[in-house]
Protein backbone atom coordinates (compact mmCIF):
# COMPACT_ATOMS: atom_id res chain seq x y z
CA UNK A 1 0.00 0.00 0.00
CA UNK A 2 1.58 3.51 -0.98
CA UNK A 3 1.86 6.29 1.21
CA UNK A 4 -1.26 8.28 -0.72
CA UNK A 5 -3.45 5.32 -0.54
CA UNK A 6 -3.13 5.01 3.44
CA UNK A 7 -3.68 8.95 3.59
CA UNK A 8 -6.57 8.13 1.62
CA UNK A 9 -7.80 5.48 3.88
CA UNK A 10 -6.91 7.09 7.28
CA UNK A 11 -9.13 10.23 6.25
CA UNK A 12 -11.99 8.31 5.13
CA UNK A 13 -12.12 6.39 7.97
CA UNK A 14 -12.07 9.70 9.96
CA UNK A 15 -14.82 11.12 8.30
CA UNK A 16 -16.64 7.22 8.58
CA UNK A 17 -15.78 7.68 12.46
CA UNK A 18 -17.33 11.24 12.69
CA UNK A 19 -20.46 10.77 11.40
CA UNK A 20 -20.83 7.68 13.46
CA UNK A 21 -19.93 9.96 16.26
CA UNK A 22 -22.53 12.67 15.23
CA UNK A 23 -25.15 10.26 14.45
CA UNK A 24 -25.16 8.80 18.22
CA UNK A 25 -24.84 11.91 19.97
CA UNK A 26 -28.03 13.16 17.85
CA UNK A 27 -29.53 9.85 18.38
CA UNK A 28 -28.73 10.20 21.94
CA UNK A 29 -30.23 13.88 22.17
CA UNK A 30 -33.77 12.63 20.65
CA UNK A 31 -34.12 9.70 23.15
CA UNK A 32 -33.11 11.82 25.50
CA UNK A 33 -35.83 14.81 24.70
CA UNK A 34 -38.57 12.33 23.77
CA UNK A 35 -38.40 9.82 26.35
CA UNK A 36 -38.32 11.30 29.23
CA UNK A 37 -39.45 9.61 31.91
CA UNK A 38 -42.91 10.76 33.93
CA UNK A 39 -40.68 12.06 36.93
CA UNK A 40 -38.69 14.72 35.88
CA UNK A 41 -38.76 16.52 38.88
CA UNK A 42 -37.45 20.39 39.19
CA UNK A 43 -34.36 20.84 42.19
CA UNK A 44 -34.78 24.31 43.71
CA UNK A 45 -37.37 26.07 46.02
CA UNK A 46 -37.82 29.28 45.58
CA UNK A 47 -37.80 30.33 49.37
CA UNK A 48 -41.07 32.45 48.89
CA UNK A 49 -43.89 30.98 51.10
CA UNK A 50 -47.12 31.71 49.22
CA UNK A 51 -50.84 30.51 49.92
CA UNK A 52 -52.58 30.02 46.40
CA UNK A 53 -56.15 29.10 45.98
CA UNK A 54 -56.17 27.17 43.00
CA UNK A 55 -58.92 25.28 40.55
CA UNK A 56 -58.72 21.96 38.56
CA UNK A 57 -59.04 22.14 35.07
CA UNK A 58 -59.39 19.60 33.27
CA UNK A 59 -57.22 19.04 30.37
CA UNK A 60 -57.51 15.70 27.50
CA UNK A 61 -53.84 15.11 28.08
CA UNK A 62 -51.22 14.82 30.63
CA UNK A 63 -50.14 17.93 31.10
CA UNK A 64 -50.17 20.42 34.63
CA UNK A 65 -53.81 20.86 35.79
CA UNK A 66 -53.28 23.11 38.61
CA UNK A 67 -54.26 27.34 37.79
CA UNK A 68 -54.50 29.97 40.31
CA UNK A 69 -57.48 31.24 40.46
CA UNK A 70 -56.70 34.66 40.46
CA UNK A 71 -55.94 34.23 36.82
CA UNK A 72 -59.53 34.87 36.18
CA UNK A 73 -59.32 37.80 37.75
CA UNK A 74 -56.62 39.20 36.65
CA UNK A 75 -57.37 38.10 32.66
CA UNK A 76 -61.60 37.77 32.68
CA UNK A 77 -61.58 37.90 28.88
CA UNK A 78 -58.72 35.64 28.41
CA UNK A 79 -59.03 31.67 27.83
CA UNK A 80 -56.90 29.97 30.05
CA UNK A 81 -53.63 27.87 28.43
CA UNK A 82 -52.11 24.98 29.27
CA UNK A 83 -48.61 27.07 29.78
CA UNK A 84 -50.68 29.04 32.53
CA UNK A 85 -51.17 25.67 34.89
CA UNK A 86 -48.84 23.82 36.97
CA UNK A 87 -48.08 20.83 38.91
CA UNK A 88 -48.75 20.33 42.20
CA UNK A 89 -46.75 18.20 44.78
CA UNK A 90 -46.91 17.20 48.39
CA UNK A 91 -44.06 18.29 50.47
CA UNK A 92 -44.97 14.29 52.44
CA UNK A 93 -46.74 12.06 51.85
CA UNK A 94 -48.96 12.69 54.77
CA UNK A 95 -50.29 15.64 52.99
CA UNK A 96 -51.82 14.44 49.97
CA UNK A 97 -54.52 16.04 48.27
CA UNK A 98 -57.71 13.33 47.72
CA UNK A 99 -57.47 11.68 44.15
CA UNK A 100 -61.22 12.62 44.15
CA UNK A 101 -60.59 16.19 44.32
CA UNK A 102 -59.94 15.80 40.61
CA UNK A 103 -63.32 14.58 39.38
CA UNK A 104 -66.62 15.72 39.49
CA UNK A 105 -66.88 14.74 43.71
CA UNK A 106 -65.31 18.40 44.10
CA UNK A 107 -66.08 20.67 41.60
CA UNK A 108 -67.50 23.09 43.86
CA UNK A 109 -64.41 23.53 45.74
CA UNK A 110 -60.88 24.70 45.17
CA UNK A 111 -57.70 23.88 46.88
CA UNK A 112 -56.52 26.43 49.42
CA UNK A 113 -52.23 25.48 49.11
CA UNK A 114 -49.50 26.69 51.57
CA UNK A 115 -46.05 26.43 49.92
CA UNK A 116 -43.55 27.60 47.31
CA UNK A 117 -42.90 27.00 43.88
CA UNK A 118 -39.35 26.08 42.42
CA UNK A 119 -37.52 28.28 40.48
CA UNK A 120 -37.35 25.37 37.47
CA UNK A 121 -39.90 23.86 35.55
CA UNK A 122 -40.22 20.02 35.86
CA UNK A 123 -42.67 17.13 36.52
CA UNK A 124 -43.17 16.30 40.00
CA UNK A 125 -42.23 12.26 41.11
CA UNK A 126 -46.06 12.53 42.60
CA UNK A 127 -47.69 13.36 39.01
CA UNK A 128 -50.05 9.87 37.96
CA UNK A 129 -50.48 10.93 33.90
CA UNK A 130 -54.16 10.23 33.06
CA UNK A 131 -52.81 8.95 29.47
CA UNK A 132 -49.98 7.22 28.41
CA UNK A 133 -48.50 10.51 27.00
CA UNK A 134 -44.91 12.18 28.87
CA UNK A 135 -46.51 15.70 30.02
CA UNK A 136 -44.44 18.41 29.33
CA UNK A 137 -42.48 20.36 31.79
CA UNK A 138 -44.58 23.28 33.77
CA UNK A 139 -43.81 25.12 37.13
CA UNK A 140 -44.54 23.31 39.86
CA UNK A 141 -45.57 24.16 43.67
CA UNK A 142 -44.83 22.28 46.39
CA UNK A 143 -47.73 22.40 49.18
CA UNK A 144 -46.91 22.19 52.98
CA UNK A 145 -50.83 22.36 53.77
CA UNK A 146 -53.89 22.01 51.75
CA UNK A 147 -57.82 23.18 52.39
CA UNK A 148 -61.04 22.41 50.65
CA UNK A 149 -62.81 25.49 49.74
CA UNK A 150 -66.15 26.31 48.63
CA UNK A 151 -66.04 28.18 44.93
CA UNK A 152 -66.61 31.70 45.13
CA UNK A 153 -65.59 31.76 48.76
Amino acid sequence: MTQSNKVVLFVVLAFITGIGIIVVLATGLVLYKFSRQHSDPPQQLSGKQETLEVTYIHWACACANYLDVKHFQDHPNEEVKDTDCFFIEPANANIVVPESFENEDYWDCNLRLTGQFYLDQGIPESYVSPTPETPERARVFRYEAFELVPKGK
